[in-house]
């Protein structure tokens, strides 16, 4: 969860949700009374309503991660692999919704904000930076396997919100990957999740970028379980001639986050980390901790 490569004020929360709701909302309603109209014509019930249909095929869910200093050298930034600052102390938050249109087949929204809860040289405290949002489709369960979980997303992300974080590239399309596995008779599951965005049709930020994270977890009961993740930032820039050649992304190298996972409801998952980057001498000065907050609402 990164807080991107370049800095500036943001346009506000208000647009990008208004682009939202124009795009998404009519053709979700649409869809869902021409698909529907036959089960509510052969209802029992033909004051059934419109929200009683549309409900079993929408999700909403949010996901955050709240980013702290590092344990020494600085008290306002989560630092660099070399100890220096690289971002305030900062909330980076996920909200996304998603609408079945078919089997294991379903439209997506899915909008990320920034809050910084501290300041530095290039941002100030309590800054609300909304990033570009992405409206796709999206494959569940593509491989029928026993254990194995796959949600696979295309995507087209716009260029909305007028930031310097998504580089003023006009339009950006990319993928993204979910992957789990529950090995059968353990307590032991393991993924990989992955994301690359391409802005090929002009701009001034990386021609793409993306980031992988494989990761593991053992359940130690059925509240806690241990949570190991890591996180491989990429990006290609537009000043080399080789598309194919990439450098590390924001915040500048891969990193690890071990931590414990709590379960604490059906709909309410946390996890505590502590980070460290894994190609640098570990020390005070780059070892940082976080949080992740993940929220069922429908």
């Amino acid at each position: 969860m990164f807080l991107g490569r370049s800095k500036k004020k943001n346009s506000s929360l208000s647009f990008s949700f208004c682009l939202a709701l124009l795009i998404c909302i009519p053709f979700l309603l649409s869809y869902s009374v021409t698909a529907t109209a036959q089960e509510v014509i052969q209802a029992d019930d033909p004051t059934q309503s419109i929200w009683s249909l549309i409900r079993p095929r929408l999700r909403l869910r949010t996901f955050s991660e709240l980013m702290v200093p590092s344990f020494q050298g600085n008290t306002d930034s989560v630092p660099k692999p070399d100890g220096s600052k690289y971002a305030p102390a900062n909330l980076f938050n996920i909200v996304w919704t998603d609408y079945e249109i078919g089997q294991n087949l379903r439209l997506f929204y899915w909008q990320r904000f920034i809050v910084t809860l501290n300041s530095n040289s290039d941002f100030q405290a309590l800054e609300y930076l909304p990033r570009d949002p992405r409206f796709g489709i999206r494959f569940l369960q593509v491989f029928d396997a026993p254990g194995l979980s796959t949600s696979y997303d295309l995507f087209l992300q716009p260029n909305v919100t007028a930031n310097q974080i998504s580089n003023r590239n006009f339009l950006e399309f990319g993928f993204r990957t979910s992957t789990s596995y529950t090995i059968p008779k353990s307590h032991l599951s393991l993924g990989l999740v992955q994301e690359y965005t391409m802005a090929y049709l002009g701009g001034e930020g990386p021609r793409s970028y993306g980031w992988a994270m494989p990761w593991f977890s053992y359940e130690l009961s059925k509240t806690f379980s241990t949570q190991t993740a890591f996180s491989f930032p990429i990006q290609n820039l537009r000043k080399e001639a080789d598309w194919l050649k990439f450098v590390w992304d924001a915040p500048g190298s891969a990193y690890v986050q071990n931590g414990i996972g709590v379960n604490v409801s059906q709909q309410v998952w946390v996890a505590f980390f502590i980070n460290n980057y894994l190609f640098a001498p570990l020390s005070w000065n780059n070892t940082w901790a976080s949080m992740w907050v993940s929220l069922t609402l429908l």
